[in-house]
């Protein structure tokens, strides 16, 4: 704080010292106007030098949130301003100009933090030499300057208007059919309470212009699924905010499978077809501007960490109860091939919100307002292992266990208003799940993950504690002590349980990868996260696997096999590991439970998978019903059967009779 109020005081001296180059546009906002130096809507500012080049190298940039530092940092690269006007972005990773010029003649590169969009001031200091401008909160869509809010004008003079941020036309709304299920034609009406002001609207998902949008004059019928967009324009004023409304109709794949069961919730997004579909900036197709990931050897844009701007509704029986603007990117490794991309689900400040607005998504949760989300396309059982809900169902036989699992929903998926079947909406399983189920910041955690292409990493945090473990078990195993001290670095009776259902569904894609921990700082304990289990009861896998075995020594991360290796080489933990395990087969693995769990899942999806596999021609997955039906059948008869087998494995390994 004393090093704040110093800033501050200079500042009041000398605004700006270097008068060659001073701030004339800041958007921390962007979410959709113009793209970075790394093809990604990264926050940026705007110089205008009226001098000679100068490099920002050596400077310190400060960004202050709310009254306080958030970060500081030294630019390490060369971030050559030209004469004129130039832009320099902030995300996480240095880019210099050198690099950043190869996109666009006035990028002058990125710098490794990200801006916050509360109010604040970001500082540029090198010894006398000072630049800096304060500014509000902002907003999405808009940028600032000294003088007050504009549109945005990257990278060019800034245009006529600047004004406060009530000068802005209010938002279009919908005055007569609101958003949601129809089953007949309806009648769609805009209005707007700012006089004067004239609605452009869009029905493809794209953010509506003057220039692309179509003039509002009159109410306009739809009769089939359709997204609508809509902004509001007058002179002298901000632009609104952006009104979208999905309303979305029984198509023939679901008239096909009428009487089958009831519709799931709805999850639709509307996103910028540039930003989806187009060659340079999609994130769901190949592309020409991709990255080399996961299991193909060719650069392919959805292997990029892109994150887009859309806008997210969830339509529950009927009606809409969550509509926002958050960011979204595509996750997940060799099954980002599929046309239906798993995506991540963010919202934040950037977008206007920082929480999810629906409290209710997963009704077993104590925790309601979510940052982020996940819409799986059933990894592996997308096509490969179906059921697009084998994951789901894996992970509720863990249900009463103790362990760190992902709560999920079943959805119908529609994207700009075309329908990309049924997906999981699923808790993540990344620093968001410590926080959201333990409330733990990630400046509070270690957290770490293990992944075929990555190999080892620490996500958040440091490694020391997990290299203690890790050392300590390889080392210590045959001290009478072992145990008592393992549990007090990790939850001894979680990573059991953990490796119970990892074991006992015979998950072959595991231990080298899908595996993540954490723990808290300050003594906190290791606990596992359970998620990717897809290739459990499969053809993936066999039902007579021995899983102890391949947990050992056939596959997996070197620590990994080390830590269950050790572990039972010791006698406490051994004889833990097989009460543990046999209390799980008599009471957690039984017929009648799998049945239930099965039933359940498959009754609740029926309707929904049906219309899935009728659209299997757009999705390029498997549509045959009679080979869904005995895949699911499969599965049911793969997690009965699999008891026999681990039980004889467990004689072999303990020694009984």
């Amino acid at each position: 704080m004393k090093r704040l109020l110093q800033i501050l005081i200079l500042l009041s001296c000398y605004f700006n010292a270097f008068a060659e180059v001073r701030i004339t546009e800041i958007m921390p906002s962007n979410v959709a106007t113009v793209i970075s130096d790394k093809y990604d809507y990264d926050g940026y500012v705007e110089f205008y030098n009226d001098g000679g080049e100068v490099d920002l190298k050596g400077w310190t940039i400060t960004n202050i949130k709310e009254g306080v530092e958030d970060w500081s940092l030294v630019l390490d690269s060369s971030h050559v301003l030209p004469n004129g006007y130039s832009l320099l972005f902030f995300d996480e990773g240095e880019t210099s100009s050198a690099t950043a010029k190869r996109v666009q003649s006035n990028y002058v590169g990125s710098v490794g933090e990200k801006l916050t969009a509360d109010a604040g001031m970001v500082i540029f200091s090198n010894n006398d030499e000072q630049i800096a401008i304060p500014y509000p909160q902002q907003y999405p869509h808009l940028s600032y300057c000294e003088d007050g809010f504009m549109v945005p004008t990257p990278g060019k003079e800034n245009g006529g208007l600047v004004t406060s941020i009530s000068n802005r036309v209010v938002s279009p709304t919908f005055s007569g059919s609101k958003p949601g299920l129809y089953e007949s034609t309806i009648s769609v009406e805009l209005s707007c309470a700012t006089d004067g002001a004239q609605i452009y609207y869009t029905l493809n998902g794209d953010i509506p212009t003057i220039e692309n949008g179509t003039k509002y004059d009159s109410p306009f019928s739809v009769s089939q699924t359709t997204v609508v967009r809509a902004r509001a324009y007058k002179d002298g004023m901000l632009f609104s905010e952006i009104l979208t409304g999905s309303f979305i109709f029984s198509d023939k794949f679901y008239e096909a499978c009428k009487g089958v069961g009831e519709r799931l919730p709805i999850v639709s997004l509307s996103v910028n077809n540039v930003d989806m579909f187009s060659d340079t900036l999609g994130i769901y197709v190949e592309g020409t501007n991709g990255v080399v990931g996961g299991c193909y050897d060719e650069p392919y844009n959805f292997y990029r960490d892109w994150m887009r701007s859309a806008n997210f509704e969830y339509i529950l029986n009927g009606e809409v109860v969550d509509n926002q603007e958050v960011e979204i990117g595509v996750y997940g490794g060799c099954t980002r091939i599929h046309v239906g991309k798993s995506l991540k689900i963010k919202a934040n400040k950037r977008s206007g919100n920082s929480k999810m607005e629906y409290d209710n998504f997963f009704q077993r949760r104590d925790y309601k307002k979510y940052e982020s989300l996940a819409l799986r396309n059933g990894g592996n059982g997308y096509s490969y292992v179906q059921p697009r809900w084998r994951d789901m169902f894996i992970q509720s036989l863990a249900d009463g266990m103790n362990i760190d699992k992902q709560e999920a929903q079943p959805v119908a998926f529609y994207l700009n208003g075309a329908y990309y079947g049924m997906m999981i909406l699923t808790e993540r399983t990344n620093k968001d799940f410590v926080e959201h189920n333990y409330g733990l910041k990630e400046d509070e955690i270690d957290f770490f993950s293990v992944s075929a292409g990555n190999g080892y990493e620490c996500e958040a945090g440091t490694r020391d504690a997990y290299d203690k473990m890790i050392n300590y078990a390889g080392n210590n195993y045959d001290k009478a002590e072992f145990y008592d001290e393992l549990d007090k670095m990790m939850e001894i009776d979680e990573y059991v349980d953990y490796q119970i259902i990892e074991q006992y569904v015979g998950n072959t894609d595991w231990v080298s990868n899908n595996t993540k921990l954490w723990r808290k700082h300050d003594g906190g304990r290791f606990r596992w996260i359970l998620f990717d289990t897809d290739f459990g009861l499969s053809k993936a896998t066999s039902v007579d696997k021995d899983m102890i075995k391949f947990a050992t020594s056939e596959k997996g991360n070197e620590s990994m096999k080390i830590l269950l290796r050790s572990c039972l080489k010791n006698e406490d933990f051994r004889w833990k590991f097989l009460d543990q395990y046999l209390d799980r087969l008599e009471n957690q693995f039984t017929d009648e439970r799998i049945d239930a769990k099965h039933d359940s899942i498959l009754n609740l999806t029926r309707l929904d998978m049906c219309a899935t596999n009728k659209n299997c021609g757009f999705l390029d997955s498997p549509g045959n019903p009679a080979d869904f039906d005995e895949a699911v059948e499969e599965m049911r008869n793969f997690a009965k059967e699999r008891k026999a087998y681990v039980v004889e494995q467990l004689k072999k390994e303990f020694g009984l009779g």
